[in-house]
């Protein structure tokens, strides 16, 4: 059994979560930046002491042919803690490629866990721009990640609703 902690590594989307204060367990953290490419998950993972769950969620600004041999290594440094890796929902020519990389990356291995952001991610739970999640949204997707981190509904905190221009991919209310 994993012990409580969890580290959120991501780009925009899910800065949403951290912005809008979703909590899984007391000690959740974020390292979540804008347009955040995958490319940088070996040098953010090495600037934290890890908790034993780790969430993860990059590819939205681009996915390349060693991204994925990148997150294999990666992956395999990691084998003593729970990781999640979040799918893709966004409308970008290689999102088809690295949703089908993410889901062989989660099958090769077994302390990883796909989370299928990209099948529950309908256009209702989105901002206009396709692939920011909008208030529900952010719920549906922090629902989805406690239920891989096998954590009761209850776990995660609704929280109250941010200012729309702090969200990213805010232009007003979706």
């Amino acid at each position: 059994m994993f012990e409580p902690g969890v580290l959120l590594i991501g780009d925009s989307v899910l800065e949403g979560l951290n912005i809008l204060d979703y909590r899984f367990g007391p000690d959740t953290s974020y390292d979540t930046e804008v347009s955040r490419s995958a490319l940088h998950l070996e040098d953010v993972l090495a600037e934290h002491d890890l908790p034993d769950n780790v969430v993860i969620h990059l590819g939205t600004n681009g996915w390349w042919d060693s991204t994925t041999d990148a997150f294999s290594q990666t992956l395999q440094t990691l084998e003593d803690r729970q990781v999640l890796l979040v799918n893709l929902r966004v409308d970008r020519p290689y999102a088809e490629r690295a949703n089908l990389d993410i889901a062989v990356l989660a099958q090769t291995y077994e302390h990883v866990t796909l989370v299928d952001w990209a099948s529950e991610a309908t256009p209702d739970l989105l901002r206009s721009d396709g692939f920011h999640p909008n208030f529900d949204g952010y719920d549906r997707l922090a629902r989805l990640i406690a239920d891989g981190l096998g954590l009761p509904a209850r776990t995660v905190l609704t929280p109250e609703p941010a200012a729309p221009s702090s969200i990213p991919g805010a232009v007003g209310i979706d």
